[in-house]
């Protein structure tokens, strides 16, 4: 039996970046006092002063913060030190609180309110707010790589238009556009008329030079070959447009080659932070140190979560129900968080694939897969089936902090040709329920 409410404040706060909005109300959802507190560390013991002096005699205040995790952090640590209870408040249930309104006003106070109507209402069921710092610097060292790396190809894209202009057949002069002898070659010809006098043993020995001995001198004579071929004779006066074209091009040499400095360094401290945090995703197939550190920073603790359906639900993979009487109907659904989603989605296509010799890159989820499309199921939701089986494996492995182990059933043995219309056909004769030949039979695990 859940205990009274009675006994309990229930302080509510807007969190702000320069300041926050408090609202204390009782149980019954009766404001006490509002406050609004500064932003600043040094304040936040006047603020809980004034909350101990504003509650009644006898009652336990208990904080409910929109954002315990960026602007709100700084107060929720305070008060969590301070061995205070601090609840994690979605924005997503105060908004629905302020449509039900009959005036859906918005105000700072209000908000706070609001706040505090939602800690009332759904207090016993309201994750609780964390002190672990790790799991935090992992969450802003994720989003500062994807940063990082959308830069990054903001800048090759730029490069790309850029060199087109200069060399029209840029793509046949490097088998990689911004391999380490592309982009020297591209720093110091930035126009074709660079090249006048340069002969084929200098240009190869630059490239070897910048590719560390990988380019032949055969490569530097086609080079040249070819920008002779396509070119011609090039004028060795630049046009102020041709000018300006090189200088960007070099500037936007420099900027890429600091940013993938800054990637390289971001991955280090990244795989740093993922090994001391002593999980073992990467051991699943599928799963590398960047996937692992993006479940790390949006599921924090498999403590948060009771099974693998609340991580399921968290991450809108179980279907959401809409039943009515005696119709019973489930949607896919288009919640939840979306990251997590994607995530455990790129696993799943990454284990249902094969290698270059036709061999499943994991047995076990390529068989599950293939014995959903045999049930008659679509690609889509034989995916779906298999990333709710991947959130039970993987709350598991978060709650144990353990290896992936693969199943090995006694009963299990699985015959998977690399052909893939063998593999089409196949599972055209079980849709059919025609009987396949004996040498092409599967028989799949329970699990």
């Amino acid at each position: 039996m859940q205990e009274s409410l009675t006994k309990y404040a229930f302080v509510g706060v807007d969190t702000h970046k320069e300041d926050h909005t408090a609202c204390i109300t009782n149980c019954w959802h009766q404001i006490l006092g509002t406050y609004r507190v500064e932003n600043n560390p040094k304040a936040f013991s006047k603020f809980l002063s004034e909350v101990m002096n504003t509650i009644p005699k006898g009652s336990t205040p208990v904080f409910g913060l929109e954002d315990t995790d960026g602007l709100g952090r700084p107060l929720a640590q305070f008060l969590l030190k301070s061995k205070h209870t601090v609840k994690e408040i979605n924005p997503a249930k105060v908004d629905r609180e302020r449509e039900r309104s009959c005036h859906p006003d918005k105000s700072d106070p209000q908000d706070a309110f609001r706040i505090s109507k939602v800690l009332v209402d759904e207090f016993f069921t309201l994750p609780d707010a964390r002190e672990n710092d790790s799991m935090v610097a992992i969450r802003d060292l994720v989003n500062h790589l994807d940063n990082l790396i959308r830069e990054s190809t903001r800048c090759k894209n730029r490069l790309h238009v850029l060199v087109h202009q200069m060399y029209p057949f840029y793509k046949r002069m490097f088998r990689k556009t911004f391999s380490k002898s592309a982009l020297g070659f591209w720093r110091r010809f930035p126009h074709p008329s660079m090249l006048a006098g340069v002969g084929k043993e200098e240009l190869a020995a630059l490239l070897r030079e910048w590719s560390k001995g990988r380019v032949s001198h055969r490569r530097a004579g086609e080079i040249l070959d070819l920008v002779s071929s396509s070119l011609g004779a090039q004028d060795q006066k630049l046009s102020h447009l041709e000018l300006v074209r090189c200088r960007i091009i070099k500037s936007l040499l420099r900027e890429f080659h600091l940013l993938e400095k800054e990637i390289a360094s971001a991955k280090e401290k990244l795989e740093e932070l993922v090994e001391n945090a002593g999980y073992k995703l990467r051991t699943m197939p599928g799963v590398d140190f960047t996937t692992e550190a993006r479940i790390i920073s949006i599921i924090e603790d498999a403590d948060r979560f009771s099974s693998g359906a609340k991580i399921a639900k968290f991450g809108g993979i179980a279907p959401c129900e809409k039943s009515s009487g005696k119709r019973r109907k489930h949607k896919k659904s288009n919640r939840g968080e979306r990251q997590l989603n994607h995530v455990i989605h790129c696993i799943a296509i990454s284990q249902i694939g094969v290698t270059r010799c036709g061999r499943p890159k994991d047995s076990i989820a390529r068989a599950y897969y293939l014995k959903k499309l045999a049930e008659g199921k679509t690609k889509k939701q034989a995916i779906t089936c298999l990333k709710r089986r991947l959130c039970d494996i993987i709350y598991a492995m978060m709650r144990d902090r353990s290896e992936y182990v693969m199943p090995q059933p006694k009963e299990y043995s699985i015959l998977l040709t690399a052909d893939s219309a063998a593999n089409r056909s196949l599972r055209k004769n079980w849709k059919k329920k025609v009987k396949t030949p004996s040498s092409q039979k599967m028989v799949f695990s329970t699990c």
